[in-house]
């Protein structure tokens, strides 16, 4: 409760300093199973949460990549599952810089896609049998998205988070969730 009521604190002076050109996310998802990258099957969890992403004004032409844009990303995702008969919850709070693609210049094209690597805060080290050794962990995210109008987007997006070999065991944490996107 107490990372929520931090989150929520951010959130709100965040939207109360917000520009034009800054997003706001609500975000719904599901585990994944161990196919990719984590040691076990987490498909019983929900993902609900809420970002920020600030707008850096930074901006670049790459030739194969298009025209990048970055954004600053606070995050806040709560889980819930069960294994084996337990419940689980896991509050996860996360800092990234976020990549943004466009194939148009004037970045008013349908769709786009974007890469985020950065920091995140785990409340709990152990989730639905998936035990992490740090409270600190990466936290990673790639995605594709689809502007539905001028302040709004659909972005899909596959999350891992993990401690990156810092310390062993480093079981890492992977969901699938879906964000919808809004300007001010």
């Amino acid at each position: 409760m107490k990372n929520f009521v931090l989150w929520m604190t951010f959130t709100i002076g965040s939207i109360l300093s917000a520009q034009a050109s800054d997003r706001f996310s609500v975000i719904g998802g599901v585990g994944m199973n161990d196919a990719l990258i984590q040691s076990k099957d987490i498909r019983s969890t929900t993902v609900l949460g809420l970002a920020f992403q600030k707008d850096l004004n930074k901006q670049w032409r790459l030739p194969i990549l298009g025209n990048g844009h970055f954004y600053l990303s606070g995050e806040y995702y709560h889980l819930e599952g069960s294994d084996e008969g337990i419940d689980y919850e896991l509050n996860i709070i996360a800092f990234k810089p976020l990549a943004r693609f466009y194939w148009d210049e004037d970045k008013q094209g349908p769709w786009f896609y974007e890469a985020a690597f950065g920091l995140s805060y785990f409340d709990e080290k152990n989730y639905e049998g998936i035990r992490l050794s740090t409270d600190l962990q990466f936290s990673m995210h790639g995605g594709i998205g689809w502007h539905i109008s001028d302040n709004s987007e659909l972005i899909m997006r596959y999350n891992h988070f993990s401690n990156g070999y810092t310390r062993r065991p480093n079981h890492g944490l992977d969901f699938f969730s879906i964000a919808y996107t809004f300007g001010f």
